[in-house]
């Protein structure tokens, strides 16, 4: 069983975003992912520190370490970020689009914690 951290499970929904022809990334958010709107805008702060995404637009108040507000619709996903699920997926590169989202999500049928990504990911794969 795979157990993903919050992180990931963002950076996944990043990723499987991606894979459209025309990616609306700002349908990336909390509900969507069925996360914790402040750990989400903790993940994008940290896969964006990390490097694994950039272009976050991402608003702090007062001595907050973390952003309050995150907006998604300018997000991309580095080539490391990429990487970094293809491995954790074991995801060959040469895949075809719908092939690597389609991985993703039968990987994360037995992690009760991303349930609602899954739902989400299906989305995507309806729509190719």
């Amino acid at each position: 069983m795979m157990k993903l951290e919050t992180k990931e499970l963002v950076l996944v929904a990043i990723y499987t975003e991606y894979q459209k022809d025309l990616p609306k990334m700002e349908s990336i958010s909390p509900d969507s992912i069925g996360i914790d709107p402040q750990l989400f805008n903790v993940a994008i702060c940290k896969l964006d520190n990390e490097g694994y995404i950039r272009d976050a637009v991402m608003v702090f108040a007062g001595d907050e370490a973390f952003p309050v507000v995150v907006r998604t619709s300018k997000v991309k996903i580095t080539n490391t970020g990429i990487e970094y699920i293809e491995g954790l997926f074991e995801i060959e590169r040469s895949s075809r689009r719908y092939d690597k989202v389609r991985k993703v999500a039968e990987k994360l049928v037995d992690n009760v914690a991303s349930q609602v990504l899954i739902g989400y990911i299906t989305q995507v794969l309806a729509g190719f």
